[in-house]
């Protein structure tokens, strides 16, 4: 819908160590964010410092994931940006090939 209205380039983030977040919901996450075929995707690591963002006190920290499980989501999406040929952009994010130019720190 974006491109239809003119949009050249789509750019993504996502967010990975949620609470209640797991390898496989990371999963669905990525296959999903790719059918919207992003120019660029950038993934990012929640970090929960409630003591300095009082609002993540909210959170239940027994509902965050562990870090193996967090380690395993970064190790899944490496692989997957990998396979998916997404090149990176040398600041943490990931292009489509062919699309450098539209990642602003290409």
């Amino acid at each position: 819908m974006a491109r239809a209205k003119g949009i050249n380039s789509i750019n993504m983030d996502l967010i990975y160590g949620l609470p209640y977040q797991t390898l496989e919901s990371f999963k669905a996450t990525l296959d999903k964010a790719l059918t919207l075929s992003p120019d660029r995707l950038a993934v990012f690591n929640y970090a929960h410092v409630p003591w300095i963002k009082k609002s993540m006190r909210k959170f239940d920290e027994a509902t965050l994931p562990s870090p193996k499980t967090k380690l395993e989501i970064l190790k899944y999406t490496a692989e997957f940006f990998y396979q998916k040929r997404l090149q990176n952009d040398r600041h943490g994010s990931l292009c489509k090939a062919g699309r450098r130019a539209f990642c602003r720190a290409c």
